[in-house]
């Protein structure tokens, strides 16, 4: 697997590092993420293009593309108590909920909240992934 350094000298591996042979087998163009499973698909298998973590379809090609070239997840994230029982509560809710769809995380994230969370990560993942 072909990985490259970041400016501390640690290996980052992208998520087209860590999926290659998937993304090849259903190919660049059919790629879809579906969030319900968490997996990568082809886009012809989900019933919504909401349910895609690509979607807005308008702008799906460069969503693939940003989703390609950012670091798979690889550290632990650092959350407040506000912060790590906020998400509590919304795992209790919807565990496979995405941040950036809870509106309220995002505008919180936007006015300083949540600094080094990837929005595209599921609240579970995050709170599996935080100190």
């Amino acid at each position: 697997m072909k990985s490259c350094l970041n400016k501390n000298d640690e290996v980052v591996v992208t998520n087209f590092d860590y999926y290659r042979n998937q993304i090849y087998e259903i190919g660049i163009n059919d790629l879809a993420f579906d969030e319900d499973s968490g997996k990568l698909c082809n886009c012809r298998d989900i019933k919504h293009c909401t349910d895609c973590l690509f979607y807005p379809h308008a702008i799906c090609d460069s969503n693939k593309l940003a989703w390609c070239i950012k670091s798979r997840l690889d550290k632990k994230f650092y959350l407040s108590k506000f912060e790590y029982d906020l998400l509590v509560v919304y795992a209790s809710e919807s565990p496979s909920i995405r941040f950036q769809k809870c509106q309220i995380l995002m505008h919180m994230k936007r006015n300083g909240h949540f600094m080094d969370i990837p929005i595209v990560l599921t609240v579970n993942e995050i709170l599996e992934n935080c100190e």
